[in-house]
């Protein structure tokens, strides 16, 4: 945690369409907690990218990522732009 993906039907359908993969974002851990409890609580910041439409389920879930802190890549919330630490993997 926290990658977070956006998620819903309307991306499911959009991917079989597409057989492109949807947007995912990076979250420190108290925005992944908020969105924990509302998935669209951030719809504003964490747009699509990738070309698939804004989930209708939000965004939500736990994508594989390099961890955080073993790296020389920093990489920020993409909500709060708290630098990401392996605290937050």
């Amino acid at each position: 945690m926290p990658r977070v993906e956006n998620l819903g039907k309307n991306v499911d359908r959009w991917w079989e369409e597409e057989e492109s993969g949807s947007s995912t974002f990076d979250v420190c851990s108290v925005c992944y907690e908020e969105l924990a409890i509302d998935p669209h609580a951030f719809d504003d910041e964490l747009s699509p990218y990738n070309g698939d439409p804004a989930g209708d389920a939000g965004r939500s879930g736990d994508v594989e990522h390099p961890s955080y802190g073993e790296y020389d890549i920093d990489y920020d919330c993409e909500v709060c732009h708290a630098k990401l630490t392996e605290d937050d993997d």
